[in-house]
């Protein structure tokens, strides 16, 4: 009973920096003139069902050896539901789930605990070896979904486009290889999945220089890393100021200052790495007379959540794991959320001018 009053507790604050956001549009049936967006890697949500097509879930199962039990899928469900209850996004983009049911079971406790209804699932299985995909919950109906190509055993980003409010957004949602093995390896695949889609994103802007994509995952790949920003063709925020190269992409996490931007606590090495981003084309960070009637970033908007109760006595993230214990050699459970932190940014749209702004 204790840690359930610290994590109902803890979980307050979180309520109290995003409160009074809640779906003004849905009680109004008013198209949204804001949008909250959330990016969140899960670590390893899987199911405790033994899935004999993917041999991937083996450890994640009752007679796996970490002991997977419906007891602990269910309470890690509630605390992620905790968390993404606190900030109720409009777009959650997840990434490591094992199945389309996991990311259902997710809804079924926003919805039932919450009352915070996502009726929109984008989800399908991927080649990974693992067994993990990415998905995405909405409030809104997409207009048209779809994935690029995978590499080889890797995760395929999904293509989502919105008309929300009769404004077009499009989310990527990426997952890209980890840095676990040889790192010529790994780097070749990171930049084979940067490149795609780079590809992809130019494609988009041929055909629309206006487009707003909004492209977010984890990357494994820290925001400054010059593979990263050179094959994607990242800059700063501040760098749209009098740009007029439409095809950049711009890294928000990129904005904040260095010590804000950790997502993930490498121990091995003691340091923060920057791998959860969100980077989005010319158009989302107009502020001119263009900009309306479309959506944009609202500046300042964009952070990481490190609040508690997601970090632990270190101010690292709070795991959702089976852990060994350095003094004693003893394997126990940490029962916290996720070894990455969450991002998230706010979008706005104003109606096109000449037309007056609607109540919201």
């Amino acid at each position: 009973m204790k840690t359930t009053a610290c994590f109902f507790g803890c979980a307050t604050m979180l309520f109290a920096f995003f409160g009074g956001r809640a779906g003004a549009a849905a009680a109004t049936n008013l198209p949204p003139h804001e949008l909250v967006v959330m990016q969140w890697n899960v670590q390893n949500l899987y199911d405790a069902e033994d899935d004999p097509e993917n041999p991937g879930d083996d450890e994640y199962t009752p007679n796996g050896w970490r002991h997977w039990i419906r007891s602990r899928y269910a309470l890690k469900l509630d605390h992620l539901a905790a968390i993404v209850a606190a900030v109720k996004p409009d777009l959650l983009a997840i990434e490591e789930v094992e199945n389309r049911r996991v990311v259902a079971d997710l809804a079924q406790r926003l919805r039932e605990g919450y009352n915070l209804d996502y009726p929109y699932l984008i989800h399908r299985d991927s080649p990974d070896k693992r067994g993990i995909d990415n998905a995405l919950l909405s409030r809104y109906p997409p207009a048209a979904t779809n994935w690029l190509a995978a590499e080889s055993e890797q995760r395929e980003p999904i293509v989502a486009r919105f008309e929300i409010g009769g404004a077009a957004l499009t989310l990527i949602v990426n997952h890209w290889k980890s840095n676990y093995g040889a790192k010529a390896m790994t780097l070749g695949i990171r930049t084979r999945e940067a490149r795609t889609l780079r590809a992809a994103v130019d494609a988009r802007l041929q055909a629309d220089p206006a487009a707003r994509l909004l492209i977010m995952g984890d990357f494994n790949w820290d925001s400054d890393t010059p593979a990263f920003t050179n094959a994607l063709r990242a800059l700063p925020p501040a760098a749209v100021n009098g740009s007029t190269n439409s095809t950049a992409l711009y890294n928000l996490s990129a904005g904040l200052p260095a010590d804000q931007r950790g997502t993930y606590w490498y121990n091995a090495g003691k340091r923060w790495d920057s791998f959860d981003n969100m980077l989005v084309t010319q158009a989302l960070l107009a502020t001119n007379a263009v900009a309306r009637g479309g959506w944009r970033v609202v500046p300042d908007s964009f952070r990481v959540l490190r609040d508690a109760p997601l970090l632990d006595d270190a101010g690292h993230p709070k795991q959702f794991n089976e852990l060994r214990d350095p003094a004693t050699g003893k394997f126990h459970w940490i029962t916290g959320y996720s070894d990455h932190l969450p991002v998230i940014v706010r979008l706005t749209t104003l109606p096109p001018p000449g037309q007056r702004d609607q109540p919201h």
